[in-house]
């Protein structure tokens, strides 16, 4: 056989993998939640349905779609190697599935929220603002769900509560909607559950900003964002900069400008769950409004909050949602994010007038 079919046969192998390969990677993560998470949440005790949940995670990391970005990530952006990687990688896979377990177990009451041991670190100025009852943005990230969710506990949002949120997908067979109807929409339902006056805000309804700015307009009103989402539309909202292990990532500075507007502050958090199973939520900058003329704070502000959440996810890269990225390193002794091309791309934008990010 020749070298020419032989190579149009790894061709042809390469591209049905690429395409095959998410769509079982999805597939498998719906099948995974319903007929084996669910029954274990609600039949097994605690710690053996989250026992099986790391198994899943385990699965996933063999999955190429899944497992080769996972492991590369630990590799590249933290420097692990052999077992250390692979373990990593595994628990970066399997914290969606712990969620979702401890999720089934709050909507079948089988958990109760208010046995959780919580703490705070760096509460002295929300505190503050709670305290005074003026209304404020809650700016996060999208940190391990289980561990996000106490945020909707009443002690650490006295206020009235309402959530900027991508709407639920409508009903397809397209195996990515399928996963996101399973994992996102048992999200929404916990936070109803556990806050059932929350009120939800759709991102991309033609009112969106009106509704947001009235629900700000009132005394001790909260309003909770996750400002680390990938944003696909471009115009005025749209930013690009570095963040975690990625070279250039786009955000939307919708937060910052809904601050300014609302001449109210924004509050910068992140969670997680400390090995002794804590959940800590832990508290960043106070950014106070600017003038309602500085468009220009708008990404000034938001890269404060951005600046925040990446080291956070530097600290603990498991407990993220997203997709992090290989492309920087993390330093832990300096505990910064840094990019060992970063001289080489400053040339090239010098010599040939592109900017790179």
């Amino acid at each position: 056989m020749s070298v020419g079919v032989m190579n149009g046969l790894k061709d042809i192998k390469s591209r049905i993998t690429s395409t095959c390969s998410p769509i079982i990677d999805e597939l498998l993560r719906s099948f995974m939640m319903v007929f084996i998470l669910r029954p274990s949440a609600l039949l097994l005790p605690r710690d053996i349905a989250l026992a099986i949940a790391r198994w899943c995670g385990a699965v996933m990391l063999r999955i190429p779609s899944s497992g080769k970005p996972a492991l590369r990530m630990t590799q590249r952006a933290f420097q692990k190697v052999d077992a250390e990687a692979r373990r990593s990688a595994e628990e970066y896979l399997a914290q969606p599935f712990c969620s979702f377990v401890v999720f089934e177990r709050i909507l079948h009451n089988r958990e109760n929220l208010n046995d959780w041991k919580v703490e705070e670190k760096n509460a002295e100025a929300i505190a503050a603002l709670r305290e005074s009852g003026r209304p404020f943005i809650l700016a996060g990230g999208h940190f391990r769900r289980d561990s996000f969710i106490a945020i909707y506990m009443r002690r650490f949002s006295p206020g009235s509560v309402a959530t900027v949120s991508l709407p639920v997908p409508r009903r397809s067979f397209r195996p990515s909607s399928i996963r996101m109807r399973i994992q996102f929409g048992q999200l929404l339902k916990v936070i109803q559950h556990t806050r059932p006056e929350n009120k939800f805000v759709y991102v991309g309804g033609a009112s969106t900003v009106r509704e947001i700015l009235k629900h700000l307009e009132a005394p001790g009103h909260e309003l909770l964002i996750a400002i680390d989402a990938f944003w696909k539309t471009g115009g005025w909202s749209a930013h690009l900069r570095p963040f975690a292990g990625m070279r250039c990532r786009p955000f939307s500075v919708g937060s910052a400008a809904l601050s300014r507007l609302a001449r109210c502050p924004i509050v910068t958090f992140a969670s997680y769950i400390a090995k002794n199973g804590t959940i800590v939520l832990e508290w960043g900058p106070v950014i106070p409004p600017p003038e309602y003329s500085d468009e220009a704070a708008d990404r000034s502000n938001a890269n404060i909050i951005l600046d925040f959440l990446e080291n956070e996810i530097g600290l603990r890269p498991s407990q993220y949602t997203l997709y992090i990225g290989d492309e920087r390193r993390w330093n832990p002794d300096l505990q910064i994010w840094e990019d060992p091309h970063r001289g080489e791309l400053r040339s090239l934008e010098t010599t040939s007038g592109i900017r790179t990010c």
